[in-house]
């Protein structure tokens, strides 16, 4: 295994000619007599995408913070990472061996001490995101594989690639089409976009029944006024809700006209 600076992790497998007259069996018990002629190496290694600085920034601007639950070797993780400008020391990482026999205390602690979990199965995966749910950490995993499976399905927004397994993408929550890291920035505003339409109708409402109430006083107070006509209701309508819809619509779309 070995790095490049534009492409990441090189995988090597290497091709050639058993020259040992021993069994399958025979090799898994003794790897050091076995012989081979060498014939060729085939380098294998995936592109790293130019959308995952977009998406690194979001989380960055947004104090989101980033861990890496994966199957592969700790080195290779971090040797991707030094690749996009995200460095990880040593003491950041472990493996899942090491997750294994620890209680929930000393659990807890190397969750959120560490940034990268290597070698994990996924019984490990789902242990971490319970972990970080328990503590009442809102979660999001995103994954593409049966192993992410159980901890894409226990966290809180599950994200799936579209090129992923079916069964993978039928439990998330988010699909990335054509894999794009580059859709995180523009789901991320849409969410808050939704929060705040959200947020707004929710004061639309207090402020009708603001009216309400200070109508309903007005009643009380002076004879032949009832709050309970189809006039005042209108009223009611129009400045609790109409109005203050209109106004805000103006404003949004005068100083942001492109949300």
């Amino acid at each position: 295994m070995f790095a490049d600076k534009e492409l990441g992790i090189y995988r090597n497998v290497l091709f050639g000619i058993v020259r040992n007259d021993m069994s399958s069996e025979e090799f898994k018990e003794d790897l050091e007599g076995l012989e081979v002629e060498p014939l060729c190496v085939i380098s294998i290694t995936d592109k790293i995408r130019d959308d995952v600085y977009d998406a690194l920034k979001l989380f960055e601007g947004n104090g989101i913070k980033l861990k890496i639950l994966s199957g592969d070797s700790a080195k290779a993780i971090q040797e991707v990472t030094n690749i996009i400008g995200w460095k990880i020391k040593d003491s950041d990482m472990i493996t899942g061996n090491d997750l294994d026999n620890i209680s929930d205390e000393q659990f807890k602690k190397i969750v959120m001490d560490n940034v990268i979990f290597a070698r994990l199965k996924p019984e490990h995966k789902l242990r971490i995101i319970k972990t970080l749910k328990k503590d009442k950490i809102y979660t999001a995993m995103i994954g593409d594989g049966v192993n992410d499976l159980p901890a894409i399905k226990e966290a809180d927004m599950g994200i799936a690639m579209e090129e992923g397994s079916s069964i993978t993408k039928e439990v998330a929550d988010i699909v990335l089409l054509k894999n794009k890291f580059s859709l995180l920035p523009s789901i991320f505003d849409e969410g808050n976009k939704i929060v705040n339409t959200v947020k707004s109708v929710g004061k639309l409402f207090i402020t009708k029944i603001s009216f309400v109430i200070y109508i309903t006083l007005l009643s009380l107070s002076f004879s032949g006024f009832s709050a309970d006509t189809p006039q005042s209701i209108s009223l009611i309508n129009v400045f609790g809700i109409a109005l203050p819809a209109f106004i805000i619509t103006v404003k949004k779309y005068r100083y942001f006209p492109d949300c």
